[in-house]
This record gives C-alpha cells, sequence and structure tokens, in this order.
C-alpha cells in the first residue's frame, strides 16, 4: 500500500503528510520516486529479456533522471555502491547468483535516491551464506545513505540485526511496536512472547527460557475471531478477550501494545 500497489480498504496511509491512496498524477510520480522495493524473490522481480544496465537505469528512464553517457555512468555508480562491477552491466539476469540478483534489485531501488525502500522478505530466496551479506549491505547503505527501510521478514535473528525499531503483527493487526532491544528483552504481547521464545537458542544463558506452546491452528485471516484476534491461543486471554478489540496503547520502555492484559517486564 505504502509504493501504490495495493489500495488501502479502509483507513489512510501517509508518508511525509501526504495520503498515499488519494495521490494522482505528478504527486503520485513524486511519492512513487521517494518510496521504492526490493522484492522477495530476485529472479522473478528482474525482467530477464533485460540487461543490467537496462534494468537499473529503468526507474531513471521513467522519471527522467538521466540519459546517455550519463545513464550509463550512473548505473556503474550504483553496481559499484552495491558491490558489484560495472562490467557487469551488459549481462542478463540468469547470469547471476541468487545474492548478485537482489544486488542488482537494490540497485535499481537506489536509482531515484529514495527516502524509504520497502524490502520484503529480501533474504528468505537466499542461501543462508549469502543473507548475511545481503543483510549487512542493506544495514551499511541505511547508516551511508540516511535511507528508511521498511523491512519485512519471518527471520527474527535478522529483524533485531537491522531493525531500530519492531512492529509485531498477528492477523493484519499491529500486537506491539517499539523500540527494537526493549521488544526483544521484554516482550510486551503475550503473542510476541511465544515468538520470541520459539527462535533458536543463541546463547548458552538462554537455556532456561521458558518455551511458550500456543494451542490449536492460527485463525482464518479472512474470518478473524472477533475481539483480541489472539485470544483463541492466548493463555492470558479472559472474557472481555473474546469481545473488545484492545487499542494500540502506551506500554513500558517506549513503546505501544494492543492487549487487555500487557504482560510486565520480568525484574
Amino acid at each position: 500500500m505504502l509504493v501504490g500497489l495495493e489500495r488501502p480498504d479502509e483507513g489512510r496511509v501517509l508518508f511525509d503528510g501526504q495520503d498515499v491512496s488519494r495521490s494522482h498524477g505528478a504527486a503520485r510520480k513524486r511519492l512513487r520516486r521517494s518510496v521504492q522495493m526490493v522484492f522477495q524473490d530476485p529472479l522473478t522481480s528482474l525482467n530477464p529479456r533485460l540487461t543490467v544496465l537496462d534494468l537499473v537505469a529503468e526507474p531513471l528512464d521513467v522519471h527522467g533522471l538521466a540519459r546517455g553517457a550519463a545513464r550509463r555512468d550512473r548505473v556503474a555508480e550504483l553496481l559499484e555502491l552495491v558491490g558489484l562491477s560495472p562490467e557487469m552491466m551488459r549481462r542478463f539476469p540468469h547470469e547471476f547468483s541468487g545474492g548478485q540478483r537482489q544486488r542488482i534489485g537494490i540497485a535499481r531501488a537506489l536509482a531515484t535516491e529514495p527516502s524509504v525502500i520497502v524490502c520484503d522478505e529480501p533474504v528468505s530466496a537466499l542461501d543462508v551464506s549469502v543473507q548475511a551479506q545481503v543483510v549487512n549491505l542493506l544495514a551499511e547503505l541505511q547508516e551511508r545513505l540516511g535511507i528508511g527501510l521498511i523491512f519485512i521478514a519471518h527471520d527474527l535473528a535478522v529483524v533485531r540485526h537491522v531493525s531500530h525499531r519492531v512492529a509485531v503483527m498477528y492477523l493484519g493487526r499491529l500486537a506491539e511496536l517499539g523500540d527494537a532491544a526493549t521488544v526483544y528483552e521484554t516482550p510486551g504481547h503475550p503473542y510476541t512472547e511465544a515468538l520470541l521464545s520459539a527462535a533458536p537458542i543463541r546463547h548458552p544463558r538462554e537455556r532456561g527460557r521458558e518455551r511458550v506452546v500456543l494451542q490449536g491452528d492460527p485463525p482464518s485471516p479472512v474470518s478473524p475471531p472477533p475481539g483480541r484476534r489472539f485470544h483463541t491461543r492466548c493463555r492470558y486471554a479472559q472474557d472481555i478477550c473474546s469481545t473488545q478489540t484492545p487499542p494500540l496503547e502506551p506500554h513500558t520502555g517506549n513503546r505501544t501494545v494492543a492487549c487487555h492484559f500487557p504482560l510486565t517486564p520480568r525484574p
């Protein structure tokens, strides 16, 4: 919805004070230059009939940012920025590895000098040995260029490494939003607690932590349960949870939690 590929059924999506779903014409074009996207599968998100030169230069062509020699020079600069050789620009996507293809996708997203890049599971289709390289590249680019990253992922270790703030969602609703360190160390929502307890142990001192096993199966997102959507699997649920939807309210540690009975940090 932020990049304009889908429209919200209700509510608004604001970017820099502008309602994304209501922007048209020149305003929408400016918005698309400011918000770019890196897709999950680098192979299917790159046109197999185009060379790397034309793939990375496509945003430059759409927005009229560079032509001729300046266009080629800009592509060379972007490839070097993501750790690829400019000599590769005459090749096609199938001639690259998965990690290299994702770097090409990142270079294309950077072409318009955006202020925000939406990264939709950008490493889940890559080998584990390559994932860290791409995640570190994104973190370096974020710090170097001052770009905001909206990083969507299920890998909790990757999220923790790359994020300053973390939003946890369940069946399409925000369960918890706060600073990464706070959310990971002292979860405020029962679903966040269960997620973190299922993550692999990173350090021997974590071996004694409690394992939270959720009961039952996840409800259908097409027909979610009434009230708090997580109540059918929550061990803390009470009668009010099945009838009233809790608002996202301030909780301890600079974060907000949508729960009638949020967890309190352990001393």
